[in-house]
């Protein structure tokens, strides 16, 4: 049942299409409380991902290259879909699906089109077929998504 939590997670964007259309009149004055709570939510993703780690040499230099690939590359999708991909078969799989699911009701409420977002929330998954080093990516992507606090 894992397999549906990512599915689950991104039908925010849909229902947050739906909620957005239906209070079109509301959105205007919170405007600024949405972005903080996307800024939020991507900080506790964050926390959430870099909390079972060691700190060590490695493991902040992935950080530090996931912070200037985040910089570079502003694609906030693509990095939820890896930290949704890193959280399977962990204690972070509900909080993190959870936060996104929340951040994908809040950008789908804000966005009129999502189609790229679609593309890069599930490009990560093509990974399960491959072995890879999941504490090295875990930085990475931590890192990215720090960045994509700075910028969003």
């Amino acid at each position: 049942m894992e397999f549906l939590v990512p599915i689950v997670a991104f039908l925010g964007l849909f229902i947050g299409k739906l909620i957005g259309w239906m209070s079109s009149d509301e959105i205007k004055p919170g405007l600024p409380y949405f972005f903080a709570a996307k800024r939020f939510i991507l900080f506790g993703i964050f926390a959430l991902l870099i909390f079972d780690h060691k700190i060590n040499f490695m493991l902040g230099l992935f950080l530090l290259l996931g912070l200037i690939i985040g910089g570079m590359y502003k694609l906030t999708y693509l990095f939820l879909g890896f930290s949704i991909l890193l959280s399977l078969n962990q204690w972070q799989l509900l909080p993190v699906a959870s936060l996104t699911f929340i951040y994908n009701l809040i950008y789908g409420t804000l966005e009129k089109s999502f189609i790229k977002e679609i593309l890069l929330f599930f490009i990560p998954f093509i990974l399960l077929i491959f072995n890879f080093n999941q504490e090295m990516l875990t930085a990475f992507i931590s890192g990215a998504l720090l960045m994509s606090i700075i910028f969003s």
